[in-house]
């Protein structure tokens, strides 16, 4: 016999901080999802020889490695597949448009 959660129980456990793990955005708890802004990536210039030639356009503003986007989310890394933000001890990727 299963056992119902009550209404206001999410049966959603929490995803624990992990400063190596680089989750995927839907992996995130909801709760971290939900206050972070709309992150829209028009731009995503990955040069594999220099990184900090790298460059990656959010918002309407150009970022690389190592900027603020608002005083708690920065750009960790640019990769081949999108960019590694950091918001709240979480790390996740932002895809590239196409991913």
């Amino acid at each position: 016999m299963d056992a119902k959660l009550p209404e206001n129980v999410s049966a959603e456990l929490p995803v624990p901080r992990n400063d190596r793990h680089i989750y995927a955005f839907q992996q995130l708890p909801p709760a971290i999802r939900q206050q972070l802004p709309v992150l829209r990536m028009a731009l995503h210039a990955y040069n594999r020889a220099d990184h900090r030639a790298s460059l990656i356009q959010i918002n309407n503003q150009i970022y690389r490695e190592g900027d603020v986007i608002d005083r708690t989310l920065a750009v960790e890394q640019i990769t081949e597949d999108g960019a590694v933000l950091r918001y709240d001890g979480y790390r996740f990727l932002l895809p590239r448009r196409g991913n």
